[in-house]
């Protein structure tokens, strides 16, 4: 009686690639891909000849030249900064004097009327106090006269106080100007601060 014989087959040896991007694939270097555009395939090129080294120094020198650019964008703004800050310093100067100039010509005024309101309230009390029918009536005239007096210095300071006023409305929109301007002068300084912590020691 035959006995049967088993034939046992050894496990099945992988056929080597014979394409060269299975071949790179199999070295570990990764195969180039058909989607790649132009620029993606020439950085690819330029990493593989140019080796870590080489790499490290020309992504070294690109990040400075972006910082560099950086450094000269906000060096401008600042010097913007400065020029717009002066600007608004002058003319405070020149709003402030106006305004000084103003003040000393309100305060006689203001001492006329201070004047014209106690004689005319000195007239009523006399005008209160008199019984004779004559003087009365020429104490009410010097009142009228008073009155009017008084009235005429009150226009006058009226029209120099309204002009004080839209001076310091204008003080007031050019000091928030210039604190906008301190503002983001203090960002781009912080930004500077950034940039220099992050570059690399020469």
């Amino acid at each position: 009686m035959e006995e049967n014989k088993e034939t046992t087959v050894g496990p099945a040896t992988a056929d080597a690639p014979t394409d060269p991007a299975s071949a790179k694939a199999s070295a570990g270097e990764p195969a180039p891909s058909n989607t790649q555009t132009l620029e993606e395939k020439l950085q690819a090129a330029k990493l593989a000849m140019e080796g870590p080294q080489y790499t490290a120094k020309r992504e070294a020198r690109e990040r400075d030249a972006v910082v560099k650019a950086k450094h000269e964008q906000i060096d401008a703004r600042l010097a913007e900064i400065a020029q717009g800050k002066e600007k608004l310093e002058t003319e405070w100067i020149e709003l402030d004097e106006k305004r000084a100039v103003i003040k000393q010509a309100l305060a006689p005024l203001l001492e006329e009327e201070k004047k014209s309101e106690d004689a005319e309230a000195a007239l009523e009390e006399q005008e209160r106090a008199s019984v004779v029918t004559p003087e009365r009536q020429q104490i009410e005239q010097r009142r009228y006269e008073t009155e009017l007096t008084r009235r005429k210095i009150e226009e006058g300071k009226w029209g120099l106080e309204n002009e004080i006023t839209q001076l310091e409305k204008q003080i007031e929109a050019n000091t928030t100007q210039y604190r906008t301007l301190l503002d983001e002068e203090e960002n781009l300084h912080a930004e500077l601060s950034v940039l220099a912590e992050n570059q690399p020691a020469s």
